[in-house]
């Protein structure tokens, strides 16, 4: 549940945990057995690829890939095209591929990336602060700025 409803060229933070009957229940992967920490925000996104085009909201979001929900399923294996609409500008990613997907939410890797649009993804996640196992909720001191710890 975002603090903040998403818009287009704007982020949001949400829920890391959610409360289920006085105990809380990860909803992703623990950031200890990935290759760079997680940040859990919501970000709109279009993807394309061969033979289909949607739109989505990105939940979770690395320097190598990101976890996110779209319009249209996607197959295991499919190589996208993507731009994320980051707060500052749209973020293009040449080329991604489906690691996995479960009915309309899927994984994506980073394959091919314009150097400058890494240097700008790179410098946005060092703004954010990885969130903790203890941590619970995201929040952010500034609407208009990216979300912390």
């Amino acid at each position: 549940m975002p603090l903040h409803a998403a818009t287009a060229g704007q982020c949001s933070p949400l829920f890391r945990h959610q409360p289920v009957v006085g105990r809380l229940v990860s909803r992703e992967v623990p950031m200890e057995s990935r290759k760079s920490p997680r940040f859990s925000f919501q970000c709109p996104i279009a993807y394309s690829g061969r033979l289909i085009a949607g739109f989505g909201t990105i939940s979770n979001l690395s320097a190598e890939g990101c976890r996110m929900g779209g319009d249209m399923s996607v197959r295991t294996g499919s190589q996208l095209e993507l731009r994320m609409y980051m707060p500052d500008l749209p973020m293009k990613v040449d080329l991604a591929t489906v690691r996995w997907s479960k009915g309309r939410e899927f994984g994506l890797e980073f394959l091919r990336i314009q150097p400058e649009e890494q240097e700008r993804l790179s410098r946005w996640l060092n703004t954010l602060e990885p969130c903790s196992s203890h941590s619970r909720l995201r929040v952010v001191s500034d609407p208009q700025g990216p979300p912390t710890c």
